[in-house]
């Protein structure tokens, strides 16, 4: 019961999202691993899904990496690492689409990528995007920006999980730009 993730006690009320899964559920997940994982009818299987070898957003105008190459220890736990990019941007920027990119996808749980104005200490970073295995790019509609100070870097947050042996990641972060200044702001938060 701690896939996929839920941590809101279903003492305190009903909620539309909820991931958990129903005790029916389990239960027939459980019967089909019990009974060895078989193969139902091939006419039941949904078509292939398409997965491109290069960046899911398209050419990005810009790839940043992590400043340098991470080593992950083969076992244990690995604290939630933190690293700093500058972007040297010259003037504010306007993204319309990001994709965070692991350089080893073996160890990499998870990446978020935040906004925070040069040599800034505060804790209040303006998120850029991520990645996490089956979710998609950052990708805003047509007229949607979120703008990057003039000067701003970027903190990497990661998560890596060891896999037995000492691997290495460097992660990417390819942005798009708007290709004029957009009609809406894109803002957001975290709670």
């Amino acid at each position: 019961r701690r896939m996929p993730p839920w941590n809101i006690d279903p003492r305190y009320g009903k909620f539309s999202n909820d991931l958990r899964m129903t005790p029916k559920e389990i239960n027939t997940l459980v019967a089909w691993i019990d009974d060895g994982t078989p193969f139902g009818d091939k006419k039941d299987l949904p078509k292939p899904r398409h997965f491109t070898d290069g960046w899911m957003i398209g050419k990005p105008d810009i790839i940043f990496k992590m400043p340098r190459e991470y080593e992950v220890k083969a076992t244990g736990t690995v604290e939630y690492q933190y690293f700093v990019t500058p972007t040297n941007f010259k003037q504010d920027m306007w993204v319309q689409a990001s994709e965070a990119r692991p350089g080893n996808r073996a160890v990499v749980h998870h990446i978020i990528a935040f906004i925070r104005e040069k040599n800034s200490r505060s804790r209040r970073l303006s998120g850029l995007g991520g990645f996490a295995p089956g979710e998609e790019p950052l990708v805003y509609p047509a007229g949607v920006g979120k703008r990057v100070p003039a000067g701003a870097e970027i903190v990497w947050q990661v998560h890596y999980t060891p896999t037995g042996k000492v691997e290495r990641d460097r992660s990417e972060l390819g942005l798009i730009f708007c290709k004029e200044p957009p009609q809406r702001v894109a803002k957001g938060g975290g709670a």
